[in-house]
C-alpha cells in the first residue's frame, strides 16, 4: 500500500506559481510571481473579514473558517465554536507556550483563516 503524501505548505506555493506561470524572469525577490502573490495573499486571514465574536487582540479567525475543528482541537483554551458553527478566538495568549500553541493552530488550519496581525 502506498503510503500518503505528507502536505507542505510550499506545495501550495509552488503549485499557483506552476498554475500561472511564474518563471524565474517573473519573480519577485522573494520567489513569488506578482500573479500567484495576489492570489496567496487572499487565502490568508484578514482582519477586516474577522468575526466580530473574536476577542480583541493578536488572534482571530475570520469569515474563511470552514469549522473543521482543528484549531479548536489544538488550542482548546483560546478558539471556541460559536452558535452559528465556526471557530472564533474566545481568549487570546499570554505566555509564550499559549502563543506558540495559537501559532501551531494559524499554520495548520487549512484555509487560512485564522489571523495573528489583529489589534
Amino acid at each position: 500500500m502506498e503510503e500518503a503524501a505528507s502536505f507542505c505548505p510550499l506545495d501550495r506555493i509552488d503549485a499557483w506559481r506552476m498554475f500561472f506561470g511564474a518563471d524565474a524572469s517573473g519573480l519577485q525577490p522573494n520567489g513569488v510571481s506578482n500573479r500567484s502573490s495576489q492570489i496567496i495573499d487572499k487565502l490568508m486571514a484578514e482582519k477586516s473579514n474577522k468575526w466580530k465574536i473574536n476577542v480583541n487582540g493578536r488572534f482571530y479567525v475570520d469569515d474563511q473558517c470552514i469549522d473543521c475543528d482543528l484549531c479548536r482541537e489544538m488550542a482548546p483554551d483560546f478558539f471556541a465554536r460559536s452558535d452559528d458553527g465556526y471557530s472564533f478566538v474566545h481568549k487570546q495568549p499570554t505566555s509564550a507556550e499559549d502563543i506558540k500553541l495559537c501559532e501551531e493552530a494559524l499554520n495548520d488550519c487549512p484555509v487560512q483563516a485564522i489571523g495573528n496581525d489583529g489589534e
